[in-house]
């Protein structure tokens, strides 16, 4: 860890700006110097100094206004814990005192020390006895945690992580709620050492305002806020509803965030280019989708998102194919007394064989299995003037074709 900064001192303050110096044993690459007024909604600035300054001038402040400044020690990019101060710029109206004025801050009592301050500034024209009494009036206020961020947000849940403050609390109070709902927050007390803490049971697509307040006995600090988004929740239940050979038919239930339309990506598993459409959001609590122009006989892998703007959800996914597709053309010729000659066209799909069915007047059902790489065969056996219904199917696996038929006389 970078060695911090020591003994940071306010050297002179006018009502624009302050002057600052400060020890440091270590050889460093620069320092940064941050500051920001103590009163909610001021603007966080901050510049950096050579390593080999260890003094500073603040410009352009407001007159009249308390400032929290902070100087961080700064080594090959990593940044050290920093010592800090508050101090008031002067009224426009009161002479400022530009003598040596020392205002340290105990990170750990949370108290300025600003004896030597006052008794310095004033030239020692105020006495004791009312320096003494002044001193418990001017004990400043705890300060809040800082560099309060929302992480690992998700539709329904957001882990709220900070900088513990540099004056010693007893707790962090922990407040949050929908930002446009005043009155809808849950509150939560935690300790002294905590740095993060996990909310969950959020509205999807929803922003959310986190207020963290340092405590300590009847003391507290001004308040931190934090503003985030909740994601997209993804559709649910999706489903594959009904399938062809070259389409696949898909219903989900819509998010519960109001979403603009929903994103489908699919891909065949066993490698391809993926196919992206977008379809409106169904009117009532599902939405339903027909992929098409896919291929034959294909596994699918499908991811369903839902899309409000340019925000989009995480995916809802299934798996999914396509049935195999009959053979085409089948065709009778060369008629014989007991024999019908039988040509086809093969599937797209790939598959294991044909299974050929044929039926005659009588109702009786044959079958017979052909070799995958077949595109003809002779029907043998058959009874003579008899008319015969035949059908040919493709199988792969327990998966079978739609059959197609054709009739035939011998």
């Amino acid at each position: 860890p970078v060695s911090p900064p020591t003994e940071l001192t306010v050297t002179n303050v006018t009502d624009k700006t302050v002057n600052l110096e400060w020890k440091h044993e270590n050889l460093v690459n620069e320092y940064l110097i941050t500051y920001v007024p103590t009163s909610s909604g001021g603007l966080d600035m901050q510049f950096t100094v050579p390593g080999n300054h260890t003094a500073a001038t603040i410009h352009e402040l407001e007159p009249g206004v308390e400032y929290f400044i902070r100087v961080f020690a700064i080594l090959k990019n990593k940044k050290s814990i920093p010592v800090s101060a508050r101090v008031a710029t002067c009224e426009f109206n009161i002479p400022c005192i530009h003598s040596f004025c020392l205002f340290y801050w105990h990170p750990f009592l949370g108290v300025s020390l600003i004896l030597y301050f006052l008794f310095s500034c004033f030239h020692g024209k105020i006495s004791f006895k009312s320096l003494f009494f002044s001193l418990f009036s001017l004990v400043t206020e705890l300060d809040a945690p800082s560099q309060v961020e929302a992480k690992d947000v998700t539709d329904t849940t957001a882990l709220i992580t900070w900088s513990k403050p540099l004056a010693e609390v007893e707790g962090i109070e922990l407040t949050y709620g929908p930002k446009d709902i005043p009155g809808d927050r849950t509150t939560t007390d935690l300790s002294e050492d905590e740095n993060q803490y996990s909310i969950g049971n959020l509205r999807p697509h929803t922003e959310y305002e986190v207020t963290l307040v340092s405590r300590r006995g009847d003391m507290e600090s001004d308040p931190v806020k934090e503003v985030f988004v909740t994601d997209l929740d993804a559709p649910r239940n999706l489903k594959r509803v009904s399938q062809t050979d070259n389409s696949i038919t898909l219903e989900w239930k819509n998010s519960h965030a109001n979403v603009d339309n929903y994103r489908i990506k699919f891909a065949p598993i066993s490698g391809g280019d993926h196919v992206e459409i977008t379809v409106p959001k169904g009117s009532q609590a599902t939405t339903r989708a027909t992929l098409t122009g896919l291929r034959p006989g294909t596994e699918y892998g499908i991811g369903v998102t839902a899309v409000r703007n340019d925000r989009e959800s995480a995916p809802a996914t299934i798996n999914a194919g396509t049935d195999l597709d009959n053979p085409k053309d089948l065709e009778v010729s060369d008629p014989t007394e007991t024999t019908l000659s039988l040509r086809w066209r093969r599937p797209v799909a790939k598959f294991d064989r044909y299974r050929l069915a044929y039926t005659g007047p009588s109702g009786k059902k044959s079958e017979v299995e052909i070799p995958v790489d077949s595109t003809s065969f002779l029907l043998r056996g058959l009874d003579a003037g008899t008319e015969y219904t035949i059908s040919l199917v493709a199988e792969k696996g327990r998966h079978k074709s739609k059959p197609t038929t054709v009739k035939g006389s011998t």
